[in-house]
């Protein structure tokens, strides 16, 4: 099912490709990783090597997320968030004139987890939720996700 799986320290993101665009993405158990056959594939591999080595990486792949028109409007929101730098649900909210909760629900639906950051929103009182939940195995993903940008924006910042 994966085109490609990449390998973090205590995960692995999976990634379904077709010919030109992203359209799925996945937290995976850690696994030793496989290149997909694909000139996409092949992209979305040096990408993510890119972001693993400097979390203040910006992704430049096409996406085809599916999902309301609401789902979409913020995952664009998401995509122009800056690594390091993590926004409140709150603030999505006032932006897109929605809700929080709405906003919430939205990262929670995204297909595209990571490439489409919205591991980059906080409750406002702490992590909030990751993957529609807040067990301890996904917002230890998050957790690891925020600290490597932030890690990487202290450097630069």
């Amino acid at each position: 099912m994966w085109t490609l799986r990449f390998p973090f320290p205590d995960f692995s993101l999976g990634v379904r490709c077709s010919t030109d665009a992203v359209l799925e993405a996945a937290f995976l158990p850690v696994h030793s990783g496989e290149e997909g056959a694909t000139v996409l594939a092949n992209t979305v591999w040096q990408q993510l090597l890119q972001y693993r080595a400097q979390g203040q990486f910006c992704f430049t792949l096409p996406l085809q997320p599916e999902g309301t028109e609401h789902d979409r409007k913020v995952w664009q929101w998401l995509c122009q968030l800056p690594a390091g730098q993590p926004a409140r649900y709150g603030e999505g909210a006032a932006v897109l004139g929605s809700s929080a909760q709405a906003v919430g629900n939205a990262c929670g639906r995204n297909p595209i987890p990571l490439l489409i950051p919205c591991h980059r929103v906080v409750g406002q009182h702490g992590l909030g939720g990751f993957m529609q939940g807040r067990q301890e195995g996904p917002l230890s993903i998050k957790q690891w996700l925020l600290q490597h940008e932030s890690r990487q924006a202290s450097l630069f910042g």
